[in-house]
């Protein structure tokens, strides 16, 4: 079975700026995501947490 189907929970809007820059960095890494081969999407998942981690870093600071 070679055919893809559409899946039900990917975003279909753009996704709006918090004003938070790492938060919004991230987001920004997450919407490359769809271009990007399977392989890789470990990267990105791992470059959106170190993001996401600094903004809640700051938070506490």
């Amino acid at each position: 079975m070679s055919d893809q189907l559409p899946l039900p929970n990917s975003p279909s809007l753009p996704i709006s700026a918090t004003g938070n820059a790492d938060i919004d960095s991230a987001l920004i890494v997450l919407n490359t995501l769809d271009s990007l081969d399977i392989n890789e999407h470990a990267e990105v998942f791992t470059q959106i947490h170190a993001k996401l981690s600094n903004a809640l870093t700051d938070i506490d600071n």
